[in-house]
Parts: structure tokens; C-alpha cells; sequence
């Protein structure tokens, strides 16, 4: 008996041994396949072969079809490097045995690989063909996961597969449905990505889950112990305890995470918008929503090019732009920061250099002829660009000038906002709140200025602009202007924020912050919500290394999201007292106006300011949604 323990010790410690061995020699192969798809980015054909061949060697021994799969597919990219295209298609064919064996996670990449072949062999439809089931594996692949946050980061990776049937589907002259399929890839990672931040949120109708009070009011209570901790250490000019703050941001992250457990937990359905719900996009609704004069603009940036597509009442046009998102992202970047900064002069150069690089070929093409009212489809970066402040060549005018602009997340959402309701025939249902009039006092000017204007407009200032009041502002049918700081939370987007009024001895669950996720799980109902704070058209990609789908997480879109007819917001921080006096502006000429338009004119107001003429005062605003140009009355 003994003898057969020690035997079997024995048995199980060589296993053991023998699986340490595998996980180390596959570790290896990784490191090689990685030093060698590292010497083809530096051309150095040389070193990419040899670790190639020694990762082989390796992955023969293992004998394991994923090891064997992955350095074919590294055999196979480098075969395309070197542009040797069928031999692309013999290492694939090698290897499909293996990746039938593996599944779709690779085959993605197989498929993808025979696609980018196809097209240099300029068999198009064989491409069209790869490319779809490129996209097939990834939708299986991606369906398959739970965390709507693992949904999005494996899309964010894999848009090259979108890309590449995008450009087979050009090439055979389909620019319609090359025009779906960029829709699609953008409401993919719209749909994963608020599965993520939402957290499968609850519907309003449905109530909280068990014992997701009890966690909304630790969150609540950690939040004020980290800012507190910060403070303290800030007004008491000592360091602070790192171990100790490190403990709480950890508690804090825990509590967050397990909101979004409890939800799926219990399974209940997500307060998503119809928005969110359209996969194929036939282009003809698009064009059935538009006026002679509005064209829906959509971009599809990727590593390389752009694709812009013009969608008119009667046509769609095509251009591709000759830079990707690592030669845009940078200008985007510089023209947003230089927005940003109060100045006078003339304006830099970048403006007009963006202007022509996205716009001048649409224009020579006449496709922009007769356009008053452009609804843009921003993706990638340029989801922070500020178009208002675009200037054309020519004639110098900005694009504020030249249309009216609106902004909405996907072309597939413009019938759906277009059914949200518009506005009443006058202001009287003006609900305003400023929660800070003391530390923002052209916060108490800007709601007496809108009251004094607009008699039947509803104030609440300092204690009485609480969460509550605003969120039942908020399921009315009356137009609400929030003027208050707003907070952006990079590390967990579903926690950026609008300040509010904390209302004294509360509820903790009430807490006057009006969080993203909160907004989320609304049911709006207001046909135009005014987002007077800062950055509040701003996802978390702009304060982190920008990835692919981080482009929604916005509060402007939280709420479009939520419900409401349209959302002002802003890009960037704005001045206290000329944010009141756009306000004033932009009511003023809502009177008359659809939301839009009065934005435009507003902005228009300010260019002809000397005070204000700088785009820090005007272009951050802009208009998330797709109300028509016409007047309300």
C-alpha cells in the first residue's frame, strides 16, 4: 500500500514537472514569436525568420495545435510582410486542421490573414468572402463572453477585421454596404461598452436588486473617505499615507465591481435605449430621415486611413482619408488642448490643416453642396475634435459658421432620435438648477438671467439643487439646465459625475452626485437637457491612452442614452461668466429655434464678440442628437 502512495507521489510530482516544462517552453515560444513580429516591424527579415524557426522547434516538441497555430499565423503575417501572398494561403492551409482543432479565437486571425491576401492578389470577392467570416469568428468569440468589459476590450483589438471587409466591399464598388458595416463596427463597440459601464444596470420600472442599496451606500461613504484622506493631506502639507489610501481606493473598486455582480446575478434586463439595438443598417432609413439640406457624415478611422462616408437624401459618397488613428489621434489631441486655452490672435494653423484634411475632398466632390445642417458620426479620436472650430481654407469662415452641427453615436440611432419629443412651444418649463452659486457665482447670474428672461422658468440654487429634484426634472417633459462642476473618472468611467447639492441628513444613497451609472438606469423624458459644466462631452479616453470603444463614456451621452430628446455639452472646461452668458444666447434663440441651431447661432453670437470671439468661449459646446432644423413653432 505504502509502495503504491509513494508511486503514485511519484507519478503525480513528474506530471507536475512535466506541466511546468510545457508552460515554460510555451511561455518561450510566446517570447519568440513576439521578438520576431518586433524584428519585422523594424524590417529586420533576418532576426524574424530565426525566432520563427525556433519557436517551430519548440512548438513541435510540444506537439499542441495552439502552440503549432500561433507561430503559423506569425509565419503567415510575416509572409505578408514580405509580400508573398500565396504563400500566405499554403501556411493557413497547413494549419487548418489545428485551428479547426482551437476555434475561433484564431480563426479570426486566419481568416483576417487570408482576406488581406486575397486582396493583394486582387481576388476581391474571395477577400469579401475571408473578411466576413473574419467578422463571423470574432461576433462568436465575442457573443460568448459575459463581462460586457471583456466584450469590449476583445473588440477594441479586432476592428481590423471590420476594417479589412470594409475595404474589400470598396474595392467592388459597395460603398453601401461598406457603409453598414462601419455602422455596425461602431454600435458593436458602443452596445459592449455600455454592457460594461451600465453593468447590466437595472430598469427603472424593475428597483434595485437585494442588497444593492447597502453597496450604493458604501460606495458613497468610500468616495467621501478617499476625498477626505486627500484633503486632509493637502491642507495639513504632510505626505499621505500611500498604504493607507491604496486600502480604500481598493474597498472603493471591490464595492464598484460588485454592483455590476449583483445585476447579473440576478439576470434582470438593461435600460438600454432602442439606440442600441440596430445591427444592420440598410442606408436607405438613414436617407429617409434627412432633409434636402442635412447629410449624415460618418467616419470609420483605422490603423492607416479614414473612411468618411456623405449621406444624402438621394446619395451616398465615399472617401478615404491618407491618415489612420496614429497619425490623427496626435492633432486631434494638439487642436483640442489649443482650443482649450483662453488667448487673442489669429488662430493656429491646425485648424485650417484639419478642416482641409477631413472635409476638402467631400467638398470638391460637391458632396457637401446645399448642406446647412451636418450630423456628424465621430469616431476614434475624432470623438474629441472640436468641429465648430474647424476653419476653411478659402474663405476662413468656421464650420459654426458654415452649418449647423449635431453630434449622434451612430447613424443607425437617427431614426430613433428622431422620434425622441422636441421641445414645448415656449421656455416656460425651464428647470434650472445651480448647486454651487457661492464658488461658481456666475452660476446664481446664469439661472436669474434664464428666470428673468423666461418668467416661467423653475430655479433651484445652492440646498434645494439636489439629486433628487434633478432626476425628477429629468423624467418630466420639460427642458432641464444643470450649471455645476462636473467630474470626470478616468480610471472607472461609470463613476464620472455631475456635482449636486448634498441635502442634509440624507440618505447616503442620495448622496448629490449624479453618477453615470445613475443616469443609465433613468427613464429621461425631457426633450432638451443643458449640461453647463466642465468637460461634460468628454469620454475617459481623453485622460488615458486611448483605446478603441472608450469613446462613449460621456455624461452628454449617458443621458442621450437615457432617454432625452438632446443634450448640450462640453468639451472642455469653460469660463464661469461667459458659460452664462452663452446660456442666455442659447435660449434666446431657442425661442425660435430647433436646439441645434440655437447652439449655432449662439456660437455665431460669439465669433461677432470681440470678448468672446476665441474659440475657448464657444466651440467646446456642442449638440449630442438629431432633432431636424425646423422651428418649434
Amino acid at each position: 500500500m505504502l509502495g503504491d502512495q509513494t508511486s503514485a507521489i511519484q507519478s503525480a510530482r513528474q506530471a507536475l514537472r512535466i506541466h511546468r516544462d510545457a508552460g515554460a517552453a510555451l511561455e518561450e515560444l510566446k517570447d519568440l514569436v513576439t521578438i520576431s513580429e518586433a524584428a519585422q516591424s523594424f524590417s529586420d527579415t533576418s532576426l524574424a525568420r530565426s525566432s520563427l524557426a525556433s519557436a517551430r522547434s519548440l512548438a513541435d516538441r510540444l506537439a499542441v495545435p495552439s502552440a503549432r497555430v500561433e507561430v503559423a499565423l506569425a509565419e503567415a503575417r510575416l509572409a505578408m510582410k514580405g509580400a508573398a501572398p500565396r504563400r500566405v494561403h499554403e501556411i493557413l492551409r497547413v494549419a487548418s486542421i489545428d485551428l479547426s482543432a482551437i476555434g475561433a479565437g484564431a480563426e479570426w486571425q486566419a481568416h483576417d490573414l487570408a482576406a488581406e491576401a486575397w486582396l493583394a492578389l486582387g481576388h476581391n470577392d474571395s477577400a469579401i468572402a475571408q473578411a466576413r467570416l473574419a467578422v463571423a469568428s470574432v461576433e462568436r468569440v465575442r457573443g460568448r463572453l459575459s463581462d460586457g468589459s471583456q466584450r469590449s476590450g476583445f473588440l477594441a483589438e479586432r476592428l481590423k477585421a471590420y476594417a479589412r471587409l470594409i475595404d474589400a466591399l470598396l474595392l467592388t464598388g459597395q460603398p453601401e454596404r461598406a457603409f453598414a458595416v462601419a455602422d455596425l463596427m461602431r454600435g458593436r463597440a458602443l452596445r459592449d461598452h455600455l454592457a460594461s459601464s451600465a453593468g447590466d444596470a437595472v430598469s427603472p420600472g424593475i428597483g434595485r436588486l437585494a442588497g444593492e442599496d447597502s453597496l450604493l451606500r458604501r460606495i458613497s461613504a468610500l468616495e467621501h473617505r478617499v476625498e477626505q484622506f486627500d484633503a486632509d493631506a493637502v491642507e495639513g502639507g504632510i505626505p499621505s499615507d500611500g498604504d493607507a489610501r491604496a486600502r480604500l481606493q481598493a474597498e472603493l473598486e471591490e464595492a464598484r465591481r460588485a454592483i455590476g455582480a449583483w445585476s447579473r446575478k440576478k439576470g434582470q434586463g438593461r435600460a438600454e435605449s432602442r439606440i442600441l439595438h440596430m445591427d444592420i443598417l440598410d442606408p436607405r432609413l438613414v436617407q429617409r430621415n434627412l432633409a434636402l439640406d442635412e447629410a449624415v457624415v460618418s467616419f470609420a478611422v483605422t490603423e492607416s486611413k479614414t473612411h468618411l462616408f456623405v449621406v444624402r437624401r438621394q446619395t451616398l459618397s465615399h472617401f478615404t482619408l491618407a491618415i489612420g488613428e496614429r497619425a490623427l489621434a496626435p492633432r486631434i489631441r494638439l487642436a483640442r488642448d489649443l482650443a482649450a486655452r483662453p488667448r487673442t490672435g489669429p488662430d493656429p494653423p491646425i485648424f485650417t490643416a484639419l478642416d482641409s484634411l477631413l472635409f476638402t475632398g467631400a467638398r470638391a466632390d460637391g458632396a457637401l453642396r446645399g448642406v446647412r445642417h451636418l450630423i456628424l458620426v465621430p469616431h476614434g479620436s475624432l470623438a474629441y475634435l472640436p468641429f465648430a472650430a474647424l476653419r476653411e481654407a478659402g474663405s476662413g469662415r468656421y464650420l459654426a459658421e458654415m452649418m449647423v452641427i449635431s453630434i449622434v453615436p451612430s447613424a443607425a440611432a437617427l431614426s430613433e432620435l428622431r422620434r425622441r419629443p422636441r421641445q414645448t412651444d415656449s421656455l416656460a418649463s425651464v428647470t434650472v438648477f445651480a448647486p454651487e452659486p457661492d464658488a461658481l457665482p456666475a452660476s446664481r447670474w446664469e439661472a436669474d438671467a434664464i428666470r428673468s428672461r423666461f418668467g416661467g422658468a423653475r430655479v433651484h440654487l445652492a440646498s434645494s439643487a439636489t439629486e433628487a429634484a434633478v432626476i425628477r426634472a429629468l423624467s418630466g417633459q420639460g427642458i432641464v439646465h444643470i450649471a455645476s462642476h462636473a467630474t470626470m473618472n478616468s480610471a472607472n468611467p461609470l463613476y464620472s459625475r455631475i456635482d449636486l447639492t448634498v441635502r442634509s441628513g440624507s440618505d447616503t444613497l442620495e448622496d448629490g452626485r449624479l453618477h453615470v451609472h445613475e443616469m443609465l438606469k433613468l427613464a429621461v423624458q425631457s426633450p432638451l437637457v443643458f449640461l453647463s459644466g466642465c468637460e461634460t462631452g468628454v469620454g475617459s479616453a481623453w485622460s488615458t491612452a486611448y483605446r478603441a470603444g472608450e469613446d462613449f463614456t460621456t455624461l452628454g451621452l449617458a443621458l442621450l442614452y437615457a432617454g432625452a430628446g438632446a443634450v448640450v455639452a462640453t468639451l472642455w472646461p469653460i469660463n464661469d461668466e461667459s458659460a452664462g452668458v452663452f446660456a442666455l444666447r442659447f435660449y434666446t434663440h431657442l425661442l425660435q429655434n430647433s436646439p441645434a441651431h440655437a447652439l449655432a447661432l449662439a456660437q455665431r453670437d460669439f465669433i461677432n464678440d470681440p470678448r468672446y470671439r476665441a474659440p475657448y468661449h464657444w466651440a467646446a459646446y456642442r449638440l449630442i442628437g438629431a432633432q431636424a432644423l425646423s422651428p418649434t413653432r
